[in-house]
């Protein structure tokens, strides 16, 4: 998949997600340090950091596809749902 085709992809998801998820994109050709210290090496890399104190979630190149990321990040959203009976 092209890197143009990802970018929209991600985009489109960063706009229909928008105030439940926050999602950004680092050019590891631009920010190298980033990268580096986030340990990715592969395009493209999704990292997810939730919110609450699970642990970070990364989804690998082999793993791509725009549902997967999309559910994965949903699933971080803290649940504030109380019980009225």
């Amino acid at each position: 998949m092209s890197k143009s085709k990802i970018k929209k992809e991600f985009e489109s998801l960063a706009d229909e997600l928008n105030g439940m998820v926050f999602l950004g994109a680092v050019s590891c050709d631009e920010e190298t340090a980033i990268c580096e210290k986030e340990g990715i090496t592969k395009y493209p890399t999704i990292k997810i950091y939730p919110k609450s104190p699970i642990p970070t979630m990364e989804l690998g190149p082999d793993e791509y596809n725009i549902e997967t990321i999309k559910k994965s990040a949903l699933r971080t959203i803290e649940g504030n749902t109380i019980e009225i009976s």
